[in-house]
This record gives C-alpha cells, structure tokens and sequence, in this order.
C-alpha cells in the first residue's frame, strides 16, 4: 500500500517531526533569518518558544533537557548565532546528547547567488557556516524544496538512534514553501539484524562459560539509551557487580546491591578496584577512556577476556559483530546465563553512603569553626532526596559530588568530558523547563 502524501509547509512539517518525538519546547534566540520559521511555532498548538540571553546558554540550556527529556531543540540565526552556540552543541556531541539544532540560513536565491550579506564572512562562501556544524553532529543538511522531506527524517532519525546533534539549516525562504510530505508518523527502532544476534550470543557464551568471575562497567551511553533496567537485569543473571564511569555517575540506583561504585583507574575505592581491574571477564558497556574518567589513562584493563558492547557494535574477545543494538546486546547476555551456574560474585564495595553517617554529617564542623569540603560533601549526602536533579561544574563541585553516594533515582548533570565551564547553570534551567515537579540542586564555582 502506498504512503498517502498531503501538502505541508516544510517549516510546519519538521515541527510536526519534533512533536512526533517527544519535543514540545525549542530554546534559543531569535534572529532575521530564523523569523519566518518563529512564526510558524508560534501558531502551532503545543509547542513553546524558550527565549534564551544568548545562543551558547541556549545550547547549554537545550542539553540539561535532553538529559532530563531525553531530546530537545535549540533555534539560532545564521553564522553569528550557530558559531555562538557551537560550543554547547560541540559538549553535547562530546558527551552523547541528542540535541536537534535548527539555523535560519539566508534566502536561498542569496545563497545560490553567493550575495554578501550580513551574518556572513563577506566572501559569498555559504559553505562554512554549515563545514563548521558537520564537525560536532552525527547528521546535518540544508534544506531545500527538493530534499526538505528526506533530510529532516533521514537527520530526525540519526539524532535519536546515535544520541548525538544533528543540525539542519532552514533558508527563510524555504520556511513556507508547501512540499508534499507523508502523513504517518516518524518512528524510530532499535533492531538488531538476526545473524548479528545470533553471532554475539554464542561467542558471548562461550567466554562467559569459560569466566570464573565477572564484572559490569558501564558509561552514559546505558543512560542516553534508558538501560539502567536492562543492566542490572544482565548483572542479576551473571551474579556480578556493576561499576561506573565518572560520566555514568547515577545511572545506576547507588543503593543497588549490584552497585560496586565509580571507577577511575588508580583513583577508584580499592574494592572497586579491585572487583574490575581482577574479574576474569569484564563486559564494558559503551565505555569510554579519558582521561579525565581513568585518573589519567591509570586504568589496568588490558590483556583480559572483554565484552565490549558499543550503541551498535560488539566485540568479543577483539571480534566485531556489526548491526547489534546495545539494549538486544545486554538481554541477550541476560538469556544467556539463565542455564548457567552462578559465577563467582566480584567483589563489592562497601554499601554504606559514602561519607559520614548523619549524626557524624550534622555535628559542628572542625575545631577552629572550619567549614571543610570533607565535612561539607558528607553533609550533602545527607541533604539529598530520591527523584532529585543535581547538576555539578567543573572543578570543586563535579570533584566533591563524585564522592557522594546518590540515593534511587537522581539525574546526574555534570559534563565530566567536555569539561565547559560555565554549563551547568543553563544546562539545569533547561532541565527544570522539561522536568518542573523534580528538585533541581545545582553545584556551580570552586568557592
């Protein structure tokens, strides 16, 4: 049966596309070329404008609510607004978060004519506003009345699967002009081609079967992707323990029998440590070694039976298996263990909260009236509520709140890659637009 097409403006059908997933607010800031493209969002039911100081903050802004909302939206102008926001879209590629860009680019005829207009560098070259985007996002396009249709889903649909930018540049005069389009919605999937499953489950099996002793290391992908469930349910059937990244930090309930902690190379807890640098199979989920997750590259993973598990890719033992989703990846290890016998458990760190007990967090700080970091990060385990959002700069802030033992559910907001200053406080305004019932608590400054 053929798809029925009707006729839609192309700015009202890539909102529509945003609406189909999940999106309801666009952040950003208005300019001349992206006006005719504002209107249009002003006159569609449910959808929001969030006007921002400027296009860096906007960017900053749209990637707290992506992590909170799971996607989100960011508007700018031409040149001057999409390098502004560059930074902040560059950090959310850096650190896995779908954000959709969207530039109001001049008139076509003007760009087809190489005119010298404002916004420009002056030397009619209308390529490198758009050389720069395709830098930092996983799709990007600019469309036209030939190709509106295609690239709005084929870019729509890389963001969601790849959790990462993609950016579109929409000439004002290609804002209203009516294209024939499709009617039925835009659903993303995740699935994994058959042979590649059934390739990974028996050589997943076959080292599993030959494991003594295994453990989990996870990163912020299996929070991108909502596999929180999907990992301890492989850490159940595997009876082993699960460890974080510095960049997975809340992903997985921090009260969870199977948590061990966050690993970091020779900076980890020693029983941290110790339960993933000497289990005899270590499955790594989306894991990604910087340096500033690894203490400085200090991590002894090497010459060990791995499990590596990427978005959409697999590795067994330095064999590819192409075509693999990761959540399919983690139940088929999952369905895998259910026949075996339980494996020795890695060990575990202690479960207590990290930090000092309430009575030992409420007394008076230290003799002379100091206010310690010591004392204070305790203080704050304490202070913390289930379902919270906390958000925490660089530096001090970030470094303390990794110390700090989170209770069940908690958004962790932090960009322990990228590393941009300033980023957390937009970043928790867009995460408290997309989720105003939850308690944001923002760590921000060394203070």
């Amino acid at each position: 049966m053929r798809e029925e097409l009707v006729f839609e403006t192309i700015g009202d059908f890539l909102l529509r596309r945003l609406r189909e997933l999940g999106i309801s607010r666009l952040f950003g800031v208005a300019g001349d070329f992206n006006l005719e493209f504002l209107e249009q969002l002003a006159e569609t039911p449910d959808m929001h404008w969030v006007g921002c100081c400027n296009e860096l903050d906007a960017a900053y802004a749209a990637d707290g609510h992506a992590r909170t909302r799971g996607l989100s939206a960011l508007v700018t102008t031409y040149g001057v607004g999409e390098l502004s926001a560059l930074c902040g879209v560059a950090g959310a590629y850096s650190e896995h978060v779908p954000v959709v860009s969207i530039a109001g680019a001049p008139p076509l005829a003007d760009i087809e004519q190489h005119a010298l207009l404002h916004h420009t560098a002056g030397d009619g070259d209308y390529q490198n506003m758009l050389a720069c985007a395709a830098q930092f996002s996983t799709a990007h396009a600019r469309l036209s009345p030939q190709n509106a249709v295609i690239e709005i889903d084929r870019c729509l649909t890389a963001c969601v699967r790849e959790k990462r930018p993609v950016h579109l540049q929409l000439p004002s005069d290609v804002a209203r002009v009516k294209v024939r389009v499709p009617t039925k919605p835009l659903v993303v999937d995740f699935v994994s081609g058959r042979d590649a499953l059934a390739r990974f489950e028996i050589a997943a099996k076959d080292l599993l079967d030959k494991s003594s002793s295994v453990a989990l290391l996870i990163d912020g992908d299996v929070a991108r992707y909502g596999l929180a469930d999907h990992v301890i349910r492989a850490a159940d059937r595997l009876d082993c323990g699960i460890a974080v990244m510095g960049t997975a930090k809340g992903v997985i309930d921090e009260d969870h029998a199977r948590y061990l902690g966050a690993y970091s190379g020779a900076y980890s807890q020693p029983e941290v440590r110790e339960a993933v640098e000497s289990a005899d199979c270590l499955i790594d989920v989306a894991v990604r070694l910087a340096d500033s997750t690894t203490g400085s590259f200090s991590q002894k993973l090497q010459n060990r039976n791995t499990i590596e598990l990427e978005e959409w890719r697999a590795r067994v033992k330095g064999e590819d298996v192409y075509g693999l989703f990761l959540g399919d990846a983690l139940d088929r290890l999952s369905r895998n263990s259910e026949s075996r016998a339980p494996l020795e458990s890695a060990s575990r760190a202690p479960s207590n909260k990290v930090g000092a007990s309430t009575e030992d967090s409420q007394r008076p700080s230290p003799s002379g009236g100091l206010l310690t970091q010591k004392w204070f990060w305790r203080r704050i385990g304490e202070f913390l509520r289930p379902g919270d959002v906390v958000a925490a700069e660089n530096g001090t802030s970030l470094n303390g709140m990794l110390g700090v033992r989170l209770p069940a559910n908690v958004t962790f907001i932090a960009q322990a890659l990228w590393g941009s200053i300033g980023y957390t406080l937009p970043a928790t305004f867009g995460s408290l637009i997309g989720a105003p019932n939850r308690r944001h608590l923002l760590f921000i400054g060394d203070g």
